[in-house]
């Protein structure tokens, strides 16, 4: 996919099993409406699919392209009736997208058992809670065992 371009906004989101090709064709019409690659696949039989879109990182023009498309992305996945992760969690990359999907009294539900439990804030502090658009932040360029560039 790092032949596409150099990053990626991958996400990992469910859909419906009937609306899986609804969100295809979404992520075809995505790529042509932003002029960046969108490639998804994942697991069809659960509805869990992963939606990249691939971006050259040093053009401010491709990265405001990636990050309204990603929006875009999050929120036509609620629309389907989906959720905005399917095995990776929240964390921080989608953070902002949590209003998307949850209401503020869901969302203050959550945060509230966050705080029974974790009192001093010591169990992943800064996720899900607090928004974080990893598009805004310098790249950190680590080789990982499995990266091929």
């Amino acid at each position: 996919m790092f032949s596409l371009a150099d990053t990626k906004l991958n996400e990992d989101v469910v859909v419906p099993l009937e609306k899986q090709a609804a969100l295809i064709r979404y992520t075809i019409a995505l790529k042509n409406e932003i002029g960046l690659a969108t490639p998804t696949f994942g697991h069809a039989g659960d509805g869990n699919l992963h939606v990249h879109i691939m971006y050259n990182r040093a053009s401010k023009a491709d990265a405001k392209k990636a990050k309204a498309g990603i929006h875009k992305l999050m929120q036509k996945v609620v629309d389907l009736g989906g959720v905005i992760t399917g095995e990776h969690g929240i964390g921080l990359a989608k953070a902002p997208f949590m209003g998307m999907q949850h209401s503020k009294a869901e969302i203050a539900a959550m945060h509230s058992v966050k705080k029974a439990l974790d009192p001093v804030g010591i169990l992943n502090p800064g996720k899900i809670f607090e928004p974080f658009e990893v598009w805004d932040h310098e790249l950190v360029d680590v080789q990982l065992p499995w990266d091929h560039r």
